[in-house]
């Protein structure tokens, strides 16, 4: 058997998508030919390719050099002419003059399908589910599945979640599937066995880290008897996914080699320092980082946590120089939350004496404080929403392919800023934890709890969430407002996997509720308790600060997909404020008062029709969910 890693880029790959990328005038990849070769035959490659954006000029010079041991390749970016949607299909083993035609046509995905079949090319359809320009949708994709026959079922670029379903829907196809695809569309497939499909497998690789860690397999001897086995679909795919962490890295690794190549314009920064000592296994001295440019924002406080995990981060890769290349991303990771974490506390401890003064003006001039933490954590956000982009076209696959909607429990993480505290929210939640842990509901609260809060009482299925700073909320002297870690939060969420994401509180621990769900592509479902900016105007007595907090309020309900509200009255509060009445549902009221509980305002709020909801594969189609919980003690 033979492996090849099946897409790779080159330095002659020069066009990032990446916005990290293209802000700091980065090429996509710095990577030459020759280390490419290198590494790959390193790793266990048998042959070797490379798949550079429209361009053979790294695999010619490979194959020139290495002729029994490389076949060329390139991505191809081509469009649907339908709505412009950009596609990316891997050619192999073309000449300069297929290259030349296929330059000429690409734009046309059809006219290009036509010539691959008709010049009998190798090829794979690459990331298939992965929308590069925002406009893959379902038909497209189903179109893709009639189209071709080969698909990369392991991108090393992308999740396990897009890899893995792509290939059960690929496995699940019958002659029946495709003759309905073939009624629908009118495209004649481009084989006489359309549903038997081959699988590739390639690392995606554009800063020479992950090169032959996701590869094909194939039962061959030559570069030709590989091609010939892609061409008949033998091939399978293996090796790693991706995830937030390796990919962030990837890009600070291209952002370190910009700076390599540009090291006359690009001042030394700890990021660059660290970086090298990641990816070339340089040991750095307390020396070398006294000379490091150390941000003011850090320096201020010789003995904060921040300036700690920078020396634990030069010290452990001083000492552990042959630590694997994840086991350093994970490591980083952890540090750059404590770095983060350091800088957005000494912010929120300005925010606290503002907001404490109803100091607007002074509270907007000290959000710049926080910039160096946001810096550091945007690239993970950004991959994040990278990496899961496109859960429609994930739900669809499982749905309509693979039956697994029907079949799967909901993992529903439910966000909130009280919880052990005492009032009517933190009962409703409460209540509704305790029910789902009852019936095996798999539903979580989410919430971040001070180490002195009486937790008797809470159900086990809490996710406590860890927070940097605490504050009694002025006016709410009983009440402590919590700010979680954002790195350290979206670990944990990631590990949980939700389907969905309910918010009950509009404080710190929801926003990041809705962070999580804008990041994982998930849909979002406010719940409006109860009017916290009713009581809020008459206590405050500051205009001002009131304007602030209304507009807080009418962004953050307006992000929500949904917004349930109790009854018709929280209905029209709402419309008035700005909300829009179409995002707004309201539950039903309860009959009987055995399935109620009694919401802050007294009056019956449905908390089973609010879990039948939840649970429910449409949430307005209750009527098959015909469970009854036991009776439940009012609040």
């Amino acid at each position: 058997m033979a492996k090849v890693d099946l897409h790779n880029h080159s330095k002659y790959s020069d066009r990032p998508s990446e916005w990290f990328l293209q802000k700091i005038g980065a090429s996509e990849c710095y990577s030459e030919p020759d280390f490419l070769y290198t590494e790959a035959k390193r790793r266990g490659m048998d042959f070797a390719t490379v798949t550079d954006h429209n361009k053979i000029d790294a695999c010619l010079l490979l194959k020139e050099k290495y002729p029994d041991k490389v076949f060329t390749g390139v991505e191809v970016t081509t469009y649907f002419p339908e709505n412009n949607c950009k596609v990316h299909i891997l050619v192999y083993g073309l000449i300069e003059e297929d290259f030349e035609t296929i330059q000429s046509i690409r734009k046309n995905i059809y006219e290009l399908r036509l010539f691959i079949k008709e010049s009998g090319l190798a090829y794979s359809v690459a990331h298939p589910t992965y929308s590069i320009n925002n406009r893959l949708n379902v038909e497209l994709l189903e179109k893709l599945i009639l189209m071709f026959d080969v698909f990369e079922v392991i991108n090393g670029a992308r999740s396990r979640l897009h890899n893995v379903t792509l290939f059960k829907a690929l496995k699940s196809l019958t002659p029946n599937k495709i003759d309905k695809l073939y009624e629908k569309y009118k495209i004649e497939p481009i084989s006489s066995d359309p549903w038997k499909k081959g699988y590739t497998g390639g690392s995606d690789d554009h800063a020479g880290i992950f090169i032959g860690k996701t590869y094909t397999y194939a039962k061959a001897d030559t570069p030709e008897e590989f091609l010939e086995k892609l061409k008949d679909k033998y091939s399978l795919a293996c090796g790693r996914h991706n995830d937030y962490k390796s990919l962030t890295f990837t890009f600070y690794k291209i952002a370190y080699e910009f700076s390599k190549h540009n090291s006359s314009r690009i001042p030394k920064s700890i990021m660059s320092e660290i970086t090298e000592s990641i990816f070339e296994n340089k040991s750095l001295s307390l020396i070398n980082l006294a000379k490091i440019s150390i941000p003011k924002s850090l320096s201020k406080k010789n003995g904060s946590m921040a300036n700690e995990a920078l020396i634990d981060i030069l010290e452990t890769f001083k000492k552990n120089g042959k630590i694997r290349i994840e086991d350093k991303f994970d490591i980083l990771y952890d540090k750059i939350t404590v770095i983060a974490d350091d800088l957005m506390k000494m912010f929120f401890s300005t925010f606290e004496k503002d907001i404490t003064k109803g100091d607007i003006f002074n509270l907007v001039k000290n959000i710049s404080s926080a910039l160096p933490a946001f810096f550091l954590s945007a690239p993970f956000f950004s991959t994040f929403f990278h990496l899961y982009r496109g859960r429609e076209l994930i739900k669809h696959l499982e749905a309509n392919y693979l039956g697994e909607i029907s079949d799967k429990k909901r993992k529903i993480l439910w966000f909130t800023d009280t919880l052990a505290d005492i009032n009517g929210v933190s009962d409703t939640l409460k209540n509704i934890g305790w029910l789902a842990k009852e019936k095996h509901l798999d539903i979580t609260l989410a919430t971040s709890l001070c180490e002195d809060e009486n937790k008797e009482g809470l159900p086990p299925n809490v996710m406590d969430i860890k927070h940097i700073h605490e504050f009694n909320l002025p006016y709410y002297e009983q009440f402590k407002m919590k700010i979680p870690s954002i790195l350290d939060a979206i670990k944990i969420i990631d590990e949980y996997e939700p389907d969905m994401i309910y918010i009950s509180t509009p404080g710190p621990v929801g926003m990041l509720g809705l962070l999580a769900s804008k990041l994982l592509d998930i849909k979002c479902i406010g719940v409006y308790h109860i009017d916290f900016m009713g009581p809020a105007d008459e206590i405050i007595g500051n205009e001002g600060l009131s304007v602030f907090l209304r507009s807080a309020e009418k962004w953050l309900y307006s992000s929500f997909d949904e917004v349930l509200v109790p009854d018709k009255e929280y209905f029209d509060l709402l419309c008035e404020r700005g909300i829009s009445n179409s995002k707004l549902k309201m539950f039903k009221q309860g009959v009987s008062l055995n399935d109620q509980l009694l919401n802050e305002n007294g009056k019956h709020f449905n908390i089973n029709e609010a879990v039948r909801r939840i649970i429910s594969k449409n949430p307005d189609e209750t009527k098959n969910v015909t469970d009854k919980f036991d009776s439940v003690n009012a609040v």
